[in-house]
């Protein structure tokens, strides 16, 4: 930016200064001529003859020029800062010849520019003074014009070696910018380039053999946050890949089960047609075992529906009383053993989707139970204020870590319990919980101490 002001600077003085002195000589050198011509003796006779005040316009015109050019051109007296620098550089040169060429010029004008002044101009003849004046007016602006010409030229050799000398700076600095530019691209390039190329790397094994490797980056850019960024979110993906196959798992040993147990009393049943204490027995136990496996299949639909946005809600007065009460009785036999005392306030009358609420509660029953200890009684209650049906099932002597509270309404969360066929799993609240959410309920798990757990559904009444 440097230079390049500077060129600009000096294209403009050799205009201002420079040119349009030389310019402004050449007017004046003009209006000299003219003011020679009409105060020739003969001018009457030639047929030009001027009035006296052309002539006194005349010499007012190169008066003006004379105090511009000492104001605005003039060199070896200017006080200007151009020039002042100008004069400088024509000492530096040697060409100091020049200054006095113009001072011994502007002398030589302003005392020709005198002796017309001191004629009367009014008069009716043009005396043969002013006509002499004149010529001499016209030789000192003469003189001028040259000392200009010449100072023009110096100038504009001074002003083409600065450009010069600018361009190859200018030039200069642009290779070293270039090369440097690149320089710095490369080593940009070497810091940065394999840092990508491992984000790349990652998320390529994971897109094609989902193998997450963690991005060890302990830089503070945003490449390391995008690659912290990728690591959590390409673990919480794994987690839920994890959780999912997980609830597979789960799903697929809780429909094993009554699978198994229906093919087992089939079988019986087949093999001992006639014994009708067996008879009765595996077609209770298919009876129920069946119900069980509608039931798992039905809550597997309709987790899906929820988690798909292809859930129908229809509405509904019903007795949850009744529906409470009903969840417990079918729920005893699969947990032997378990006994649940309840209090149930009669006839609550709420509004709701009957169906889908019945596996909210069996979902909650189920997971109650299996938390329980066997050895006290789940107490269930079912109580109503103003505004809310408040269900609730208290498990004592349990206690539940704030992790495995989180963990039950994960959506494919699960956990284990044991019975007398050993351990069992049982899917989580996850369903419970989408299902009272839809009817613009509450449910909690509420970690009461030494009292133990308390499960907590709240509906509106």
């Amino acid at each position: 930016m440097k230079y390049v002001a500077e060129i600009s600077a000096d294209s403009h003085y050799l205009y201002r200064v420079q040119h349009l002195s030389i310019a402004d000589l050449g007017k004046a050198q003009e209006q000299a001529a003219m003011l020679q011509t009409l105060t020739r003796p003969d001018a009457s006779r030639l047929g030009y003859q001027a009035p006296p005040t052309m002539i006194a316009e005349l010499i007012r015109r190169l008066d003006d020029f004379n105090n511009r050019y000492r104001t605005q051109w003039e060199t070896v007296q200017g006080t200007s800062s151009d020039a002042k620098n100008f004069r400088r550089e024509l000492l530096q040169l040697g060409r100091s010849d020049l200054l006095e060429k113009e001072k011994r010029a502007i002398e030589y004008f302003e005392e020709s520019l005198r002796g017309i002044g001191d004629n009367d101009q009014s008069s009716s003849s043009v005396t043969e003074e002013i006509h002499t004046q004149a010529l001499k007016v016209r030789k000192a602006i003469a003189d001028l014009f040259d000392v200009n010409t010449e100072y023009a030229q110096i100038a504009n050799e001074q002003v083409t070696s600065r450009r010069q000398k600018s361009g190859f700076w200018l030039l200069a600095i642009g290779l070293a910018g270039t090369a440097l530019t690149l320089i710095l691209g490369l080593l940009v390039r070497r810091a940065i380039a394999p840092r990508i190329r491992r984000l790349v790397d990652k998320v390529r094994r994971f897109k094609d053999l989902g193998v997450n490797e963690k991005v060890i980056d302990t830089g503070e850019d945003e490449i390391a946050v995008l690659g912290n960024a990728l690591d959590t979110g390409f673990a919480a993906i794994a987690a839920r890949d994890r959780e999912r196959d997980h609830f597979l798992a789960v799903t697929a040993h809780e429909l094993k089960t009554p699978i198994t147990s229906i093919h087992g009393f089939a079988s019986v049943l087949a093999a001992h047609p006639v014994d009708r204490t067996v008879a009765d027995r595996a077609i209770e136990s298919i009876s129920r075992q069946s119900w069980r496996l509608i039931r798992l299949v039905e809550h597997l639909f309709l987790a899906m529906r929820l988690r798909g946005g292809e859930f129908k809600f229809q509405p509904s007065p019903f007795d949850y009383s009744a529906l409470v009460r009903r969840a417990v009785s079918e729920i005893k036999p699969f947990f032997p053993g378990q006994l649940f005392n309840c209090e149930l306030q009669p006839s609550v009358i709420i509004l709701g989707d009957e169906v889908i609420l019945e596996h909210a509660i069996w979902s909650l029953f189920t997971c109650a139970s299996a938390i329980s200890s066997r050895e006290t009684p789940l107490q269930v209650g079912l109580h109503t204020t103003q505004t809310w049906a408040r269900l609730t099932i208290d498990v004592a002597g349990t206690n539940l870590s704030a992790h495995d509270m989180e963990s039950l309404f994960v959506p494919f969360g699960s956990m284990e319990y044991e019975n007398r066929s050993g351990i069992r799993t049982t899917v989580g609240l996850y369903l419970c919980q989408q299902v009272v959410q839809v009817h613009n309920g509450r449910l909690d798990v509420l970690d009461r101490g030494e009292a133990g757990v308390q499960f907590l559904m709240e509906l509106p009444s």
